[in-house]
């Protein structure tokens, strides 16, 4: 038993310290395109959201339709937010520890600007030219940016990853829910929906 229980907790642990990762490319060459996907256990797992479009919808409105006292104790929850300075203080610490917990990696951009006057591209190329080699300095390979004077064109690409581990995400909530700020802005609010 005591083996069993072992071993649960092990493989929960390695699973919630396994990376999450939010793949993404959006570009616009003729037409503006999206990809977006969820990576898990370093890409052994992967997840696409494009997939549930529509049934998010039906469970939106399904929780609309029952949520009357979720939607009270959300509102009550926000009105203590408003009248705590504490509260709002543990509140913007939490929004912190969980952005901090979010490691952007392998960005890139690339864009080729062109207006159908060359002397207008040159003119906007002018403004924003030294502006974008800084940028480039401190980017890296990851920034490609250039004009066209040839023809008028709009062409990006964006990309890159979002990565958070599972664990840390959970450790900032439940520092936030537990600490006893949270647990009285939570009790009013409860009291009050």
């Amino acid at each position: 038993m005591l083996l069993a229980v072992l071993v649960t907790v092990s493989v929960l642990t390695a699973l919630l310290l396994a990376p999450v990762d939010l793949v993404f490319k959006i570009g616009r060459r003729d037409s503006i395109r999206a990809d977006v996907s969820v990576r898990w256990m370093f890409g052994l797992v992967e997840f696409d959201p494009r997939a549930v479009r529509g049934r998010g919808r039906r469970i939106r409105r399904r929780a609309l339709r029952r949520g009357g006292m979720a939607l009270r104790f959300s509102r009550a929850l926000l009105s203590a937010a408003r009248r705590r300075a504490a509260f709002r203080r543990r509140l913007l610490r939490f929004f912190r520890a969980a952005a901090a917990t979010v490691r952007p990696r392998d960005f890139h951009l690339r864009l080729r600007l062109g207006f159908d006057d060359p002397a207008d591209t040159g003119m906007v190329w002018a403004c924003l030219g030294p502006a974008i080699a800084v940028l480039g300095a401190r980017a890296g390979p990851g920034l490609d940016v250039g004009a066209d004077f040839e023809r008028e064109r709009l062409e990006f690409e964006v990309g890159g990853k979002l990565r958070v581990v599972p664990a840390r995400l959970i450790a900032a909530a439940g520092a936030f829910a537990l600490s006893p700020v949270t647990l009285r802005a939570m009790w009013t609010a409860w009291r009050r929906a």
